[in-house]
């Protein structure tokens, strides 16, 4: 999937809701700029 974050692939029904999201446009942003906390390990 171009322009989704490798860590947000996958996870059925609520990971295709959380890609689909337009993320930029929320108070967290662009995935590319989420802090490592927000990321899984």
């Amino acid at each position: 999937m171009a322009g989704v974050a490798r860590f947000l692939t996958g996870g059925g029904e609520m990971g295709a809701r959380v890609q689909a999201h337009d993320w930029a446009k929320s108070p967290l942003g662009p995935t590319e700029t989420w802090p490592q906390s927000l990321r899984p390990p």
